[in-house]
């Protein structure tokens, strides 16, 4: 299975595609990690419809992990993501 884990830097993220990993199946990341084969990493925005395009183009699932770690201040990440993918339909 091909997975798409968006939100990879830490976190439940990060250990979301080792586990992917772990279990044979095939991730993207947009973080270095240790190579695998069935690793493929990625650089891009959650925000931005064409690098969402990119990462999620020929996916069998799509795991979304984002967060802001320590950061207590107000965002518009969530809500950009959100808008950004219904701009990709």
């Amino acid at each position: 299975m091909k997975i798409t884990v968006i939100g990879t830097s830490a976190g439940i993220g990060l250990e979301t595609v080792n586990r992917a990993l772990q279990w044979n199946h095939e991730a993207r990341s947009a973080i270095p990690l240790p190579d695998s084969k069935g690793l493929k990493c990625l650089m891009g925005s959650a925000t931005e419809k064409a690098d969402l395009s990119k990462a999620l183009q020929d996916s069998d699932a799509v795991i979304v992990a984002l967060g802001t770690g320590k950061n207590m201040k107000a965002t518009t990440l969530f809500s950009d993501f959100a808008s950004a993918g219904a701009k990709g339909k």
